[in-house]
């Protein structure tokens, strides 16, 4: 996810050509995680699902997206 993410972002090429995640969008990639910590989803509304990954204990969608920021941030100096 965090591969996929960076390459989007212009601060990292692809390295995975495979890459499940290279055209999810944030959403999806929100849901994904849920679904791999064993949260179901079928009910969720698109915020809600957003909301829960950020806050989820067992899911790392939120250190994702952090670590993402931070090499934009570091590729930008």
């Amino acid at each position: 996810m965090q591969d996929a993410l960076q390459a989007r972002a212009g601060v990292a090429a692809l390295q995975d050509r495979t890459n499940p995640y290279q055209q999810s969008t944030l959403l999806e990639m929100a849901k994904a995680s849920l679904t791999q910590n064993g949260m179901g989803i079928a009910t969720l509304a698109p915020m809600q699902a957003i909301s829960a990954a950020f806050s989820h204990a067992s899911g790392d969608f939120s250190a994702v997206l952090g670590n993402v920021a931070e090499n934009i941030m570091n590729a930008q100096k």
